[in-house]
């Protein structure tokens, strides 16, 4: 599905601009600032941020299994991934809340 123009703000300049963005690797939205042409990166859309909580919700109960039948669990590539991606998004949020609010 193709991503809606979006208001944002560039995180190093302060400039407000509209554009298209695009995706990052993790499914982030990335933007190029026309003022500085600082890339900068936005939240998580609502059905990324849902399913990375999900994945989370999922490997922390297959935690709990795990250690209940005395396995170690250890997580796999896409759970770091989502880690990191949650993280990352919370990050991104605060971020973009303090450029919007110059």
């Amino acid at each position: 599905m193709a991503l809606q123009e979006i208001d944002a703000a560039c995180t190093s300049c302060g400039t407000q601009f509209r554009a298209k963005p695009t995706r990052s690797f993790l499914g982030f939205q990335r933007l190029t600032c026309p003022n500085c042409a600082h890339e900068v990166l936005y939240p998580l859309t609502p059905g990324y941020r849902i399913t990375y909580w999900a994945i989370l919700a999922l490997m922390i109960v297959g935690a709990i299994v795990n250690l209940a039948e005395g396995a170690i669990p250890i997580p796999g590539l896409l759970g770091i991934a989502v880690v990191i991606g949650i993280v990352k998004d919370v990050q991104i949020r605060k971020r973009i809340a303090v450029a919007s609010a110059r």
